[in-house]
């Protein structure tokens, strides 16, 4: 509201330095806006005078905004706008029907005047754009405000005529013209390696109860597993240690257990492709793929295991993580 107000202010003081002289501070003169939201054209002589507005959806079709109030005419209709002075203050209850619009030769009433009070700008009448009260301002030397209060006025009509026909066809224009439909603008894509590693970090949170941990230097391991340009995450439990409990406490008997966060299936899955094994390597697989090397049993496969005799592979097929065969050396 306030800054509406401000933007009305600022339109009316470009208007008004536009004229010059002191006999021109008198000539009506039309003033538009049009944020893309909401369009607006206002005739305007002088601060407290009566101003004449009319305005609707911007055809630009920017939504309207939730702090200002835009200030819309029903399209044919536009406002009389008559500030607060001596006569015209706000009393309870409006509409007032005393108000009426009176020409050197005509006098129109005003039945339904309502108070603006969202705006503070005084009492409002709608008035059709074909309505035979603007004609007769348009062919008129002077017009007033009669009412309870007395007469307001008169003001002079020079260039109030004009001024009428400009802002009339400008707002005619926009009413006839549908708002555009807007796009959508594209969904940032996700960064899927940083919804991978927060996904680990609660994973990790999870298996020492948030008691906190330690990961041994250089896990997890990272590589482009899936090759669809994007890192993916191999985390070894066994390089994991919960506060009070040694290495092998993500271990079972004969194995361990090994997450693998693909960023060609997180975004689907939302989990982990988990496997067991006996440390992890990763290695550059016969089809070109990188693949994990990992052992397959305490017994054969010791911590230090021989890579030639005991390592099992895995790579990355239609369906997840698949053993394949062993590389040839």
């Amino acid at each position: 509201m306030l800054v509406l107000r401000v933007l009305r202010s600022l339109r009316l003081a470009v208007a008004l330095c536009a004229l010059g002289s002191e006999a021109s501070a008198q000539t009506w003169q039309v003033s538009t806006f049009d944020n893309g939201a909401w369009f607006e054209a206002w005739v305007t002589a002088a601060e407290n005078w009566p101003e004449f507005h009319c305005g609707g959806v911007s055809p630009r079709g920017l939504p309207l905004p939730e702090s200002d109030e835009a200030m819309l005419t029903q399209p044919g209709t536009l406002g009389l706008i008559m500030p607060d002075r001596p006569g015209l203050g706000y009393y309870d209850p409006p509409p007032r029907s005393d108000l009426r619009l009176v020409t050197d030769r005509n006098a129109f009433g005003l039945p339904h005047a309502t108070y603006d009070l969202l705006n503070a700008d005084g009492w409002t009448h709608p008035i059709g754009t074909k309505d035979a009260a603007i004609a007769a301002l348009s062919s008129s030397q002077s017009w007033a405000i009669d009412g309870a209060h007395g007469r307001w006025g008169p003001f002079p009509s020079t260039g109030l005529g004009p001024a009428l026909t400009a802002m009339i066809a400008y707002c005619e224009a926009r009413w006839a013209t549908p708002p555009q439909a807007q796009t959508p603008a594209p969904a940032a894509a996700p960064d899927v390696t940083a919804l991978m590693q927060a996904a680990l970090a609660r994973d990790l949170a999870r298996t020492c109860e948030g008691r906190g941990y330690l990961v041994d230097p250089g896990n997890p391991l990272s590589a482009d597993l899936d090759a669809d340009g994007q890192p993916d995450l191999v985390m070894d439990f066994r390089a994991v240690t919960c506060p009070g409990e040694t290495h092998q406490s993500h271990c079972g008997a004969a194995l361990c257990s090994l997450s693998v966060y693909l960023s060609s299936r997180y975004p689907l899955t939302g989990t982990s492709d988990d496997i067991l094994g006996i440390g992890t390597t990763l290695v550059q697989g016969t089809d070109g793929k990188v693949w994990i090397g990992t052992g397959n049993t305490a017994a054969s496969c010791p911590d230090a295991y021989d890579p030639a005799t005991c390592t099992f592979y895995w790579r990355v097929g239609a369906d997840g993580l698949e053993v394949v065969p062993r590389p040839a050396p």
